[in-house]
């Protein structure tokens, strides 16, 4: 049984990320498993988890662009920019539709973003919830994300739902604070849900409480493959056999097509990944071999 696959789960709301790794290596008895993109605790949605040699191609996958889902509820300011932390400034005063819906435009494009003094980020060896935690402040700079959409999907009363389409690094949360911030009112983030991360989407994923009465086979059978994983985002080559123990080895590769600069998966005519590569300049050197 080939465990080397992509495992898309939906994950609940407030479950860690962690704790369904850690269920997969139980349920899978294996140890070499990772997730590709952390979904905090009080987030639901796809988690990509990469089992095996798979890990290998995380971080790639860690760098695709996302499509999330949130409600914006406005009328207050939280400590943690949702609704799990304690709130203030809170207010009756509910912004117009036409209001709302000019100000979210000002968050699309390239933006500075300060992440949530509850996050994982680390300055100076430590992570921000850990001077949070401590009441420690520390200086945040901004960091700069693209926001590529988002669009308005419903105004009921002072909870404004929002579908944001984002590249990687973006704090759903903080974006939620700083709409709220803009418009006056204060804001916050409630129900993030993932929808999808690159070529995956909640539609491929099966739920966690699913996956726990599944069996290892019947996970691993629903898993997608290296090469189904990166075919759409990187250029495809067919490699031969002798080529196969080339890559292995190390050695430079011959009889190549011409090709454009761009990521490389090497794979055989059974569609079994064998390496990473980049080509550049008409060079191509290996990142990663499986």
């Amino acid at each position: 049984m080939d465990k080397n696959k992509i495992i898309l789960i939906d994950k609940p709301y407030g479950v860690t990320s962690h704790k369904v790794v850690s269920i997969l290596r139980k349920k899978l008895d294996l140890k070499k498993i990772g997730h590709a993109g952390t979904l905090d605790p009080s987030a639901s949605g796809l988690l990509i988890c990469c089992v095996g040699k798979a890990t290998k191609i995380s971080q790639y996958l860690m760098g695709q662009n996302k499509t999330y889902e949130v409600d914006v509820v406005l009328g207050a300011t939280s400590s943690t920019y949702d609704d799990e932390g304690e709130l203030t400034n809170i207010t009756s005063t509910t912004p117009s539709k036409e209001m709302i819906e000019k100000c979210v435009l000002q968050f699309v494009g390239k933006i500075k973003q300060k992440p949530p003094i509850y996050s994982a980020i680390k300055i100076k060896g430590q992570k921000l919830y850990q001077y949070a935690r401590k009441g420690i402040e520390v200086e945040i700079q901004p960091r700069s994300i693209t926001v590529f959409n988002i669009q308005v999907q419903s105004i009921e009363k002072n909870i404004v739902s929002l579908l944001v389409h984002c590249e990687k690094g973006t704090y759903i949360r903080s974006l939620a604070h700083d709409i709220g911030q803009s418009l006056g009112c204060g804001g916050y983030a409630k129900n993030i849900r993932r929808l999808q991360s690159g070529d995956f989407s909640l539609a491929q994923a099966k739920p966690l409480n699913q996956v726990l009465e599944m069996s290892a086979e019947e996970i691993v059978s629903n898993g997608i493959s290296i090469f189904e994983a990166l075919t759409k985002a990187f250029i495809s080559i067919e490699v031969n056999e002798t080529q196969v123990v080339d890559i292995r080895n190390g050695k430079k590769l011959h009889g190549l097509p011409a090709m454009v600069d761009g990521m490389i998966l090497f794979h055989t005519a059974n569609h079994e990944a064998i390496a990473i590569a980049q080509s550049q300049n008409q060079e191509v050197i290996l990142k990663r071999v499986f």
